[in-house]
Formats: structure tokens, C-alpha cells, sequence
């Protein structure tokens, strides 16, 4: 891992912790849901991967009157798309992130809009076709997602566009999340 890159990761992790520290304590309910992801490229990015699938863990919990805290982390897999009879590699990654929700009528009820900060681990396994090598990528990259979604008693459905600073260009995505939230104590 370069430097650029523990800068990011420890960017990240300071971003997380802090908003962990900072949030008022409430004996407002928290929630732990697991959900499916579909994930869309966009961009440059959707030239060479196909539609992603995956799955995410999450952990939410209020502050304010409106508003909670979130943490994700979850792995996601984008097939390689074939170009000229020639398959491009796959894509997975391990997106790990921090950020709010805004609850537009009452708390962990009904639309959202959210924003979360992290970063995303890409990696590909390298490809030869007819002599020429696509190396292997393993790197570690900032990543952002403004996003909207509803929020009901047993599920949470998110729609967020997820940016990834890729060394070079960037790995977009839309992506949507369906989620159950598991009862809590």
C-alpha cells in the first residue's frame, strides 16, 4: 500500500471514530441489518465491468431528532466484460465506509437522504490474451456516496451513487441496497 493510500485509510478511519465520538448517547434503539447489493458501473469503469452483486452489514444509530449515524462494510463482485472476444478481468471489492442519514418525517422511518465517506479495497486478477498481460490491481482507494432511500420496520432499500478515486480515474457505481434489519433487544 503506497503512501497516498494509508493517507486515505487512515482519513477514513478518523472519519468513522469521530463520528462515533461526537454522537450524543441516546436510549434510542440502534439497528444492525444485512443486505443484497446490486451494484451499476458508470463511467469509464462500466467500459470494462459488468453488472456487481454483493452484500453488506450495516450498523445505524440515532442522534438528533432526525438524523443517525451509520458504518458499512461489505463485498461486492463485478464480472469482466468481453471485448473483441477477449475477457476483461473481474473486479471485487471491499467497501468499508462511515456517514449520516437524514430522516425526512421521523427518526429510522420512511425517505432518507444519506452521505457516507471510506474507502473501497479493488482488486483484479491478471489476464494474457494473445501475448499482452493486464496486470493484477490490489489497491486501496477514498470513496464517497451521496444516496436516498426508505427506510420500513423490517427493511431499508437505498439508492446511492458511489464514487471510488481509482488511481487515474474513478470506479462508479450506482448502487441499491435491500436490507433487512434484524430485531433488535
Amino acid at each position: 500500500m503506497n503512501t497516498k493510500n494509508v493517507y486515505k485509510l487512515l482519513f477514513s478511519a478518523l472519519f468513522v471514530i469521530a463520528i462515533i465520538a461526537l454522537a450524543p448517547q441516546q436510549a434510542q434503539a440502534q439497528e444492525w441489518s444485512g443486505g443484497l447489493e446490486l451494484g451499476l458501473p458508470t463511467g469509464s469503469f462500466s467500459d470494462g465491468a459488468g453488472l456487481g452483486f454483493g452484500v453488506t452489514g450495516r450498523y445505524e444509530k440515532p442522534f438528533g431528532d432526525k438524523t443517525s449515524w451509520l458504518v458499512d462494510a461489505g463485498f461486492l463482485y463485478f464480472g469482466g466484460k468481453s471485448v473483441s472476444g477477449f475477457t476483461l478481468p473481474n473486479w471485487t471489492m471491499i467497501p468499508v465506509q462511515g456517514g449520516v442519514k437524514y430522516y425526512f418525517d421521523e427518526q429510522m422511518k420512511g425517505f432518507y437522504a444519506s452521505g457516507q465517506l471510506g474507502f473501497h479495497h479493488l482488486t483484479t486478477s491478471s489476464v494474457t490474451y494473445n501475448g499482452v498481460t493486464i496486470p493484477s490491481l490490489s489497491e486501496t482507494d477514498f470513496s464517497f456516496a451521496p444516496g436516498i432511500g426508505y427506510h420500513l420496520d423490517k427493511f431499508d432499500i437505498g439508492l446511492r451513487y458511489q464514487v471510488i478515486s481509482a488511481s487515474g480515474s474513478s470506479a462508479s457505481y450506482f448502487g441499491v441496497r435491500a436490507a433487512y434489519i434484524f430485531p433488535g433487544k
